[in-house]
């Protein structure tokens, strides 16, 4: 174990078996954000405009209205050394303007383990093609403190949440909001404090994407829809020289006192197969404050 890992997770474990005051969820470690998808992460995690690929799923389930073909992916990451993910996805189309997806989101290990499975639809909106709207349900259980090196804290959670999606287009330029935890509550039963409810307060995000040639420019704005988490700014940019390989880096800022920041860098190679398909091999690397973290997913089309 790791000497930072060896701090954190107490302070994890006695967040997590805490309620919090006014009714919402204490830690933003709790089913955390871990950036999910290799390609987005290497620009900076500015997806909310949708890529109309699977991991559209976890960005911006509205993109899904936009699957060509369709595609499994997996991911796995190591957050900071200190957090193992596992990410497993499926999406296909369902006729021109309709798209579904399948997720299960598996991170942590015996002593902190989360586990989402998440359902998404997206679909373009009768009567205005340029609009597409999408929503995408998550189920969630963690449990806490078992098999682990730290005595008295153990438990067990569980809740479901709902985001909503909307993607526009103005030309070439592609525009998208995404609200997740419009609705989320956990329901928590700990050794230390007992069962009690929590609600997860709302994040909204604005995002725009706009091609231009070999390139491809990517900013979001997300916003906490309430007093605890600060604003973040995400830029990103993708070059793709050849058919088989794209080249990306981005930006990720929180905009408040603490402005902390990660960059990133990824690269993608892909390529056709004889017998139909795509093989697509994606990594991205995220250099931050607390640590390095790589990413490497592997997505399959036909």
């Amino acid at each position: 174990m790791s000497s930072h890992r060896a701090l954190v997770l107490p302070v994890l474990l006695l967040a997590v078996a805490t309620p919090a005051s006014g009714g919402q969820s204490a830690i933003p470690a709790a089913f955390a954000d871990l950036g999910l998808g290799a390609r987005v992460m290497g620009m900076g995690g500015a997806a909310a405009a949708g890529t109309g690929r699977a991991i559209d799923l976890f960005w911006n389930p509205a993109g899904l209205a936009d699957l060509g073909h369709p595609e499994l992916v997996a991911m796995q990451t190591e957050q900071f050394d200190l957090v193992p993910a596992y990410l497993l996805a499926g999406a296909r189309s369902w006729g021109a303007g309709h798209g579904a997806a399948l997720g299960v989101l598996s991170s942590g290990d015996a002593l902190l383990r989360e586990n989402t499975l998440l359902a998404a639809w997206g679909q373009t909106l009768p009567g205005a093609r340029r609009v597409q709207i999408g929503a995408a349900l998550k189920l969630r259980y963690a449990s806490f403190g078992s098999g682990g090196t730290f005595d008295g804290v153990t438990g067990h959670a569980w809740g479901t949440a709902l985001d909503l999606g909307v993607r526009g287009r103005a030309g070439r330029l592609q525009l998208g909001l995404f609200l997740e935890e419009a609705l989320g509550s956990l329901h928590w039963t700990s050794s230390v404090a007992g069962t009690y409810w929590e609600s997860v307060p709302p994040t909204l995000t604005g995002g725009l994407a706009l091609p231009a040639g070999d390139l491809l420019l990517a900013v979001d704005l997300e916003t906490g829809l309430d007093d605890e988490r600060p604003a973040r700014l995400a830029v990103g940019l993708e070059w793709t020289p050849h058919a088989v390989l794209a080249l990306r880096g981005g930006l990720r800022q929180r905009l408040d006192e603490d402005a902390s920041r990660f960059l990133s860098l990824g690269a993608g190679l892909g390529k056709d197969l004889d017998q139909g398909g795509r093989m697509q091999l994606d990594t991205a690397y995220l250099f931050h404050d607390l640590g390095g973290s790589l990413r490497i997913a592997l997505c399959y089309c036909w």
